[in-house]
């Protein structure tokens, strides 16, 4: 497939808006021409609530689009009314395993997580429960999770071979599942910021592995305060697989127009990587208040 031709990068950040627009426009022609015109209304209604531990964890379900009906967790300190921040995951079927692991102990036998199968084992490192309550006691933020389409509870079946037909059925209908993930996850974004708690907050989004990019994409059209992702996978250069997305811009280029209204913090990209977005930091003089890379 023919690649993007570089764009020229710009030099202000009047530039950079016009950047960012034009790149949120042509996504929208080029390549999510299957997210609705005309979304339905969210729907977000809490499910399910549980306080243990002095900490409440709540499960909300939203209207996705039509037809796709998609669940989200928020976790906070008992009473808090208005948080500073919400931190908002994005996970893959790892994390969503590791989220079940760690809250199960605590939470897996109350309502808001007892439909879940918690396995006995976390595939990842789990941190220490009981610091991280101590810290979230103190502190005025929410966490939470979502789980887009194909992850945690409506994953498909997970072999190669399953999981690569899945996304072929995609392609025949003029998508591709990370297409759709990137609608899901902006979608619950919208859909947090609704609840009374979050409100006025500010929105810090993460994603690793295959959901870095995913993340990208859905921070570059809401415009979080704070954008970061780590540990991709290997080769990820050009990263989700979206229809006709690099024959138009680069994911470097997505990256940094991302850059134009969130703070990204970059970590896991060695210096020469990332090119387009490095050449803008440094043209705009960002700080480390607008940009996190490794020299």
């Amino acid at each position: 497939m023919k690649q993007s031709d570089s764009a020229e990068v710009p030099s202000t950040e009047d530039e950079l808006r016009e950047f960012a627009a034009f790149t949120k426009d042509t996504l929208i022609k080029k390549s999510f021409r299957a997210w609705p015109a005309n979304p339905v209304d969210l729907e977000v209604r809490k499910v399910h609530s549980a306080i243990v531990e002095d900490l409440e964890m709540t499960a909300y379900d939203y209207t996705s689009q039509s037809g796709i009906e998609l669940r989200l967790f928020t976790l906070h300190r008992k009473g808090l009314e208005h948080a500073k921040l919400t931190m908002i995951h994005a996970q893959t079927e790892s994390d969503w395993n590791d989220f079940l692991v760690f809250y199960g102990k605590s939470f897996g036998k109350t309502e808001v997580l007892k439909e879940e199968t918690i396995a006995s084992d976390s595939i990842g490192v789990i941190p220490d429960f009981e610091k991280f309550r101590d810290a979230a006691l103190k502190d005025d933020v929410v966490w939470a999770y979502l789980t887009p389409r194909g992850v945690g509870r409506t994953a498909w079946n997970q072999d190669s071979f399953h999981q690569t037909q899945i996304k072929r059925r995609f392609y025949l209908l003029g998508q591709s599942l990370e297409g759709m993930q990137i609608l899901d996850v902006r979608r619950g974004m919208q859909g947090i910021r609704t609840l009374d708690v979050c409100q006025n907050s500010k929105i810090y989004l993460s994603g690793m592995h295959e959901m870095a990019g995913v993340v990208i994409y859905a921070g570059l059209f809401e415009a979080p305060d704070h954008i970061r992702i780590s540990q991709l996978p290997e080769d990820y250069d050009d990263g989700p697989t979206l229809l006709n997305a690099s024959r138009f811009v680069s994911f470097d280029e997505v990256i940094a127009a991302a850059g134009h209204k969130s703070r990204l913090a970059l970590p896991d990209f060695e210096n020469g990587k990332l090119p387009f977005t490095r050449a803008v930091a440094k043209l705009l003089k960002w700080n480390a208040n607008r940009i996190y890379l490794k020299p």
